[in-house]
């Protein structure tokens, strides 16, 4: 296989994983139910899968559903650096008894990934 269309391949990825976190936060966001949350444990966890290993933190976070019971959920989102710190409020979205993060910036990344992998497979497939 050229590299050329390894790129391709490789930008096809990218551009699938864009419209699916496009569209799973468009049902999320007009399904579930929309909060705010606080911080109040980060859990580290290794995973492992095919030959490597990685340790992602996921925050625990605090919330009230809509029938105002108290919950305890770890958000789906993890990291390799802890992004959030014990305390912090953030916007949620309580979807499938799963809390997902929610607001403006998630958004904009979703979309980032989806345009900047649109804008190279256009380029690639101009130049190929």
């Amino acid at each position: 296989m050229d590299m050329e269309t390894l790129f391709l391949v490789i930008t096809s990825i990218f551009l699938g994983i864009g419209m699916y976190l496009i569209y799973h936060d468009y049902a999320r966001t007009k399904y579930g139910y929309q909060t705010r949350g606080r911080v109040i444990q980060l859990k580290g966890e290794w995973g492992y899968g095919g030959n490597s290993t990685s340790h992602l933190y996921y925050p625990i976070v605090r919330f009230y559903s809509e029938g105002k019971q108290e919950l305890q959920r770890r958000l789906e989102v993890g990291f390799s650096i802890p992004l959030f710190s014990k305390g912090q409020d953030l916007k949620i979205i309580y979807y499938n008894d799963k809390a997902y993060p929610a607001g403006t910036m998630w958004k904009l990344l979703y979309w980032c990934i989806f345009l900047i992998s649109l804008g190279a497979a256009i380029i690639q497939l101009y130049y190929w």
